[in-house]
């Protein structure tokens, strides 16, 4: 039998060999769930790039990829219709929406679904925010736990609409946190920011981050020590898609400009955004650069969002970018290599290389074997070392792992499985100090349940994983 040529193809293939050997443990029920994450319908629009708003068809509708995707004809990032522009659309390179629309199963879970995670430290414990799926929206929610994972009171349900908000991102700072989105709606694809007291309560209101002219998408938080920073997809008529950059104090008041860290990009995945104490460092891939040839990109931004010239980390056609500051350069670990056509399953790989402005300060490394699909890097600097975590989807399953690589960038010998028995994705991790914590969505027999686990420094499990949301089946 042909192997199955998406992501989704492989997890529905590992759920039926489980069901088959244990009809009791239902994983083909528990992934079908997932097909609320695409198709979903909103208003449509001509096209991305224009001076005014986009004008609504309610005749009509527009694809929606929540987790993000990649348009048709080009290749670049996209959650919706709307990044693409006129004749084209965005499409779920794994076959997501396509496999799983028509087999979900109404009323199968109780509750929405727990997905895409955004975990930080705070000084005293762990916090994480993430995106409550439900079947035609999609609202956030923020728990706080202790040092040891317990977690601390109810989540806290920060939005409250009738749109889809995904790509929760969250940063922590000593009197609260902010936790910027992306948000599909009716009128468009915005970009926003919400500040949080240190309980998780609003303070104040939702900040609208992209402009009224153009679209925001898959912003980034970070908090530098004085200020929150933020990043984002801007897409406008004057500068097609660009990498806009925005700062805010703690009570919520701009700080300086708004600027753009780079402008008429082509983005294959995800950016990332980090702090360095004085200054940041941004890094993403893009397709359109230096004559239409894909590279990763690295930048250096200064204290008032100043971008240094791009620094090329690694030539090809490469996907997400996942940084951390390590000392004296950014550690920079990057999808490799997609390759999400192949005939068999789509492949790809991770790489690391220690970047700064001008210069591959540690050289490039392959850290994965490419046989199977692995993406979702989130990565972490403890001092003395790098924590990372990555999602593993392949025909023979869908796995959250974890390892430490030394300061070069050599990974351990043998990385940590933290899903054994169940599919993990969308793995998150924050580094406190003292031990890693990973965050991800676990689809297990008994539901989808969003879970933490600490590692620590010499890379040992610590203790049981905590629950944080648990959809059961009914």
């Amino acid at each position: 039998m042909r192997r199955p040529t998406t992501i989704v193809g492989m997890l529905l293939h590992l759920a039926r060999h489980r069901v088959a050997r244990a009809p009791r443990v239902a994983l083909l029920g528990v992934a079908t769930a997932l097909a609320g994450l695409g198709s979903l319908a909103v208003g449509s629009v001509a096209r991305v790039p224009d001076a005014q708003p986009p004008a609504v068809d309610a005749q009509t509708h527009v694809h929606v990829e929540p987790f993000g995707g990649r348009c048709q004809a080009s290749g670049v990032f996209c959650v919706s219709d709307l990044v693409c522009g006129r004749g084209d659309h965005c499409v779920d390179p794994h076959g997501l929406a396509a496999r799983l629309a028509t087999m979900r199963g109404p009323g199968s879970l109780e509750d929405a679904i727990p997905i895409t995670p955004s975990l930080a430290w705070n000084g005293e414990g762990w916090s994480v925010a993430w995106s409550a799926l439900e079947e035609e929206q999609a609202d956030l929610y923020f728990a706080r736990t202790d040092a040891a994972g317990r977690r601390i009171g109810q989540p806290v349900r920060v939005t409250r609409s009738a749109s889809l908000k995904v790509l929760p991102s969250l940063a922590a700072s000593p009197g609260g946190y902010a936790l910027t989105w992306t948000e599909i709606g009716d009128d468009g694809v915005t970009a926003w920011v919400q500040r949080l007291d240190r309980n998780g309560a609003s303070r104040g209101t939702p900040v609208r981050l992209s402009s009224q002219q153009g679209l925001g998408l898959a912003s980034r938080a970070v908090w530098n020590g004085h200020d929150y920073a933020f990043a984002w997809y801007n897409a406008s008529s004057a500068t097609d898609l660009a990498i806009r950059f925005a700062r805010i104090n703690e009570a919520g008041e701009a700080v300086g400009d708004a600027r753009n860290l780079a402008e008429r990009v082509m983005p294959m995945g995800l950016f990332d955004l980090r702090s360095m104490g004085d200054g940041y460092g941004a890094a993403w891939s893009d397709q359109g650069s230096r004559g239409g040839q894909g590279q990763t990109v690295f930048v250096r931004v200064g204290a008032g969002g100043e971008a240094s010239q791009p620094t090329r980390v690694a030539p090809g056609s490469n996907g997400t970018v996942a940084l951390t500051w390590a000392g004296r350069h950014f550690g920079a670990v990057w999808e490799d290599a997609l390759s999400l056509d192949d005939e068999e399953a789509p492949r790809s790989r991770l790489a690391f290389a220690g970047v700064a402005p001008g210069q591959i300060a540690v050289p490039r490394r392959e850290l994965t074997p490419r046989d199977a699909y692995v993406t979702q890097a989130s990565i972490a600097w403890s001092g003395a070392q790098y924590g990372l975590a990555w999602a593993r989807i392949g025909d023979d399953g869908a796995d959250v792992f974890f390892n430490r690589l030394d300061a070069q960038g050599a990974p351990g010998r043998t990385p940590v499985r933290l899903t054994q028995g169940a599919i993990g994705i969308f793995p998150s991790m924050a580094w406190s100090g003292s031990e890693f914590a990973v965050v991800w969505t676990h689809i297990g027999a008994r539901g989808i349940q969003l879970r933490l686990g600490r590692i620590n420094a010499d890379g040992r499990r610590v203790g049981d994983d905590v629950t944080l949301a648990d959809v059961a089946m009914r």
